[in-house]
């Protein structure tokens, strides 16, 4: 399972968090089905890096500020 985020707007505890509860999650919804290794991975991208809608993560960011 992979996650995208803008890079540093998420602390290591709730990265840690993030990978726990998904992990957790899987395991209910595919039972034994889920490999023990199963690999949870968040991508941290700059903001000026991705966005939708015509607009970077950045530029939302300014927008909001």
């Amino acid at each position: 399972m992979d996650a995208i985020i803008s890079a540093d707007t998420n602390t290591p505890d709730e990265k840690s968090r993030f990978i726990s509860e998904v992990n957790r999650l899987l395991k209910t919804v595919l039972g034994a089905e889920l490999a023990e290794v199963s690999y949870i991975v968040i991508h941290e991208v700059p903001k000026d890096s991705w966005g939708y809608d015509g607009l970077t993560q950045a530029e939302r960011g300014r927008r909001r500020a």
